[in-house]
């Protein structure tokens, strides 16, 4: 018996027409108008095109995936995606709520003084999901355990048999309603 195979061409949703609108809408901005399709996916997120654009580029450049970036700055911002939102005691600044205590070295390796902005935030968030990426390999529940809680609970809770925590779900699931478009 032989298999035939059909090509099949989806028609595009009402969806994808509003999102190639968006992002030729963005490139008009930009002045790159292009008979090429955007290479660029702009998400239904409360940032705009240049710095989706800026982000995408950086997330690229790392090979970490954007939505789940922006899956973390949901959780993390609290839907909000208010770069200047600081946790309680000011400790923990902008869209990845990045700790300046921990991690400043790494804003100085890379250049980084504001935290408030979103593209040198996600600069940090990257280069820190990079290196946990590069230990751990594709795990990526423990990869935000070890955001979220650090490397020493990340181990201690996987020692008791922990491999996912309600953090690692909430930016899971953020990335899928994301990466959905919902």
């Amino acid at each position: 018996a032989s298999i035939r195979v059909y090509e099949y061409t989806p028609e595009p949703s009402k969806y994808d027409q509003e999102r190639q609108e968006m992002i030729l809408e963005s490139q008009e901005l930009e002045g790159i108008i292009s008979d090429e399709p955007a290479s660029v996916i702009l998400y239904d997120i409360p940032l705009d095109a240049e710095t989706q654009q800026a982000i995408s580029q950086i997330c690229e450049d790392r090979e970490i995936s954007d939505t789940l970036v922006y899956g973390i700055y949901a959780v993390e911002t609290g839907n909000t995606f208010d770069p200047t939102v600081k946790n309680s005691d000011g400790s923990c600044v902008g869209l990845g709520q990045i700790g300046v205590r921990w991690h400043r070295q790494r804003m100085e390796r890379l250049g980084v003084d504001d935290l408030t902005d979103p593209i040198q935030n996600t600069l940090v968030t990257d280069d820190i999901l990079s290196e946990l990426f590069e230990k751990y390999g594709d795990n990526v529940p423990y990869v935000l355990m070890c955001y979220n809680a650090g490397e020493g609970n990340a181990r201690r809770m996987a020692r008791r048999g922990i491999t996912e925590t309600a953090y690692t779900k909430k930016v899971m699931a953020a990335q899928e309603r994301i990466e959905n478009g919902e």
